[in-house]
């Protein structure tokens, strides 16, 4: 049989059957019917379609999805999807399986499904999306959560899922977890250490000043934020003022202090300065002077969270960024100022 190529023009060739081998030469659809083949037009599919799979790494804007050799793509990596490489056409379509914590934007040409521009999505290993090209520049996205829970609202705040404390003094990460979106987080710096009694004195020890308190809301948390609850202050030894206690901070909330009470002077704990960071900055509370009849240490300047009560004996400490109390005793130390605190309320 003689080889198509040698026999073929592309006007002439009206039917040929069994099989050979076309070298070099175009075949319009128009005006010629192909059996067992499909075209660029319309097509009726009675059999099964397999599309190969493929691995993509995720990167800011050169993530390759169109350039792999499959419709569905392993998605490897955690980076920030901000923008795609150009599709080839409108109407292109890709399937990723997210491998890890990989995260999207939204923006002008990133449209993903209930999320607003700006805002950013992070899924969990296992989540499907969907990216359809719009245009060659321009995707949305459809996120399918491998738990089964529905797609999260974008930057606006909505029913609260949870409340995260730290009141331990220390430093720390507080991870936005995939669910959250918007945040509320409350802070107390640490309170100031009441003042200490000498041997044998009337004049007894003043209380520390209670920590500052600040309040931040951010629409769309950042992944994460290193935080510190300050220590509180130390009580006052025997004759001597009580400590300054620490600054708690976390995005940007800072300062704030409490003071410590003084021995056998004039004041309590100094009024604390104003935090600074927050939508909403405050002054902590002075503690009191001791008192000579009841003799008694004099109380802890109280924090938003509580404070300390006045007593006739040896120091208290402060809780949740309260001044820790004078000490009525003779010879005997001041109540240590409570460490600060960091409430972290998580919104869908």
């Amino acid at each position: 049989m003689a080889n198509l190529s040698d026999i073929i023009t592309p006007t002439n060739l009206v039917t040929k059957n069994g099989t050979d081998t076309l070298t070099n030469k175009t075949i319009a659809f128009a005006g010629n019917t192909l059996t067992g083949v499909a075209s660029t037009g319309a097509n009726t599919f009675t059999g099964a379609q397999n599309f190969a799979r493929a691995t993509v790494a995720s990167h800011a804007t050169t993530s390759g999805i169109w350039a792999a050799a499959g419709n569905q793509i392993d998605f490897t990596g955690t980076a920030t999807v901000t923008a795609f490489p150009d599709a080839p056409q409108g109407g292109a379509e890709r399937t990723l399986i997210c491998a890890a914590a990989c995260s999207f934007t939204a923006g002008v040409n990133m449209l993903i499904d209930g999320v607003a521009s700006a805002a950013t999505v992070t899924c969990a290993a296992g989540d499907t999306i969907v990216v359809q090209a719009i245009t060659t520049t321009q995707f949305k996205l459809t996120r399918l959560k491998a738990d089964g829970t529905a797609q999260v609202a974008g930057a606006s705040a909505g029913r609260l899922l949870r409340i995260t404390r730290h009141s331990t003094a220390g430093s720390g990460t507080w991870t936005r977890p995939s669910d959250t979106v918007s945040v509320l987080i409350k802070t107390v710096a640490g309170g100031g250490g009441g003042g200490g009694t000498n041997a044998g004195d009337t004049i007894t020890g003043s209380g520390g000043g209670a920590g500052s308190y600040a309040e931040l809301y951010v629409a769309v948390a950042a992944a994460s934020y290193a935080y510190t609850v300050g220590a509180g202050g130390a009580g006052g030894a025997a004759g001597s003022a009580g400590s300054v206690g620490s600054a708690t901070t976390i995005a940007g909330i800072a300062g704030g202090v409490g003071y410590g009470g003084l021995y056998g002077g004039v004041s309590g704990g100094g009024t604390p300065a104003l935090t600074t960071g927050g939508d909403l900055n405050t002054r902590g509370a002075a503690g009191q002077l001791y008192s000579q009849s009841p003799h008694a240490g004099g109380m802890g300047g109280a924090s938003v969270y509580g404070g300390n009560s006045k007593g006739g004996g040896a120091g208290v400490a402060g809780v949740n960024g309260a001044g820790g109390n004078g000490c009525g005793l003779s010879e005997a130390n001041g109540g240590a100022g409570g460490a600060g605190y960091i409430e972290i309320w998580e919104f869908s």
